[in-house]
């Protein structure tokens, strides 16, 4: 008598290579999340420094920040490329936004125009927590949604919406 062997595989073993697959799938997609966030926190954070060193020496033959807009930063060529919006010559954008950063003088012990303002608008929440905790120590003054962030909890508590303001102030 001869023996019938089927060849292949069946089907609970075929679902399982799936569900094993899948698995893996789902651990490389967190992974590289995270990678790419991390990413684009240390790409802000270069960008705000290049930013705010740009700004002051823009001005600083000046002696005060007046006539500081997004539209003279922008013809100034002195920051980073990728914060440049090429569809309007009148936005500078973060990694989360298109017309993300907005510039500012602003009145620093009582003298107007002694300081200006780095503003980031429509920062999401976990982005907002680490760039805030990332960089508040590199300005006069950082708030979040108005709440002004010295340290590292109050930046965790400031972020409380699903996106964000950031406010840096420099001179």
């Amino acid at each position: 008598m001869r023996k019938n062997y089927q060849r292949g595989f069946s089907l609970v073993e075929l679902m399982m290579s799936f569900v094993i697959i899948g698995i893996f799938t789902a651990a490389v997609f967190v992974g590289y999340n995270q990678t790419n966030a991390a990413s684009r926190i240390a790409t802000e954070t270069k960008n705000l420094n290049s930013l705010q060193s740009a700004v002051r020496g823009l001005f600083n033959s000046q002696g005060s920040y007046n006539g500081l807009t997004n539209q003279i930063t922008r013809t100034s060529n002195l920051f980073p490329e990728d914060m440049l919006n090429p569809s309007d010559t009148t936005k500078i954008r973060h990694s989360w936004s298109p017309d993300g950063v907005d510039l500012t003088p602003i009145t620093y012990q009582g003298q107007a125009d002694q300081a200006f303002m780095i503003q980031y608008k429509d920062v999401p929440q976990k982005e907002c927590v680490d760039l805030a905790k990332t960089v508040y120590p590199f300005f006069l003054a950082t708030r979040v949604n108005s709440t002004p962030v010295t340290s590292v909890p109050l930046a965790s508590t400031a972020c409380n919406a699903a996106f964000n303001t950031l406010e840096f102030d420099a001179r």
